[in-house]
């Protein structure tokens, strides 16, 4: 018997729907993810993923590939005012 958990994500980079469809999309690609809910307000995924399925770090790797950060901006790559 196989359960289900869910894993949050953080995604930084998205500006628009069309964002949210991108890596959506990236993540419903990934064997053993079951539900995907990208909030653009929240800057956040949410992924229902198979037990066993992938990783948190899998699906960080997703986002990244799908051109988008895991990890907040820094202040040093803030442009100057």
């Amino acid at each position: 018997m196989t359960g289900k958990t869910i894993i949050t994500v953080p995604i930084y980079g998205m500006s628009c729907q069309k964002c949210v469809a991108r890596v959506t999309t990236a993540l419903q690609k990934t064997a053993g993810v079951l539900d995907v809910d990208v909030s653009l307000s929240e800057q956040l995924g949410r992924i229902t993923v198979a037990i066993p399925g992938p990783s948190r770090d899998q699906l960080l790797g997703v986002v990244v590939k799908a051109g988008f950060q895991v990890d907040p901006p820094v202040a040093d790559d803030m442009p100057e005012p």
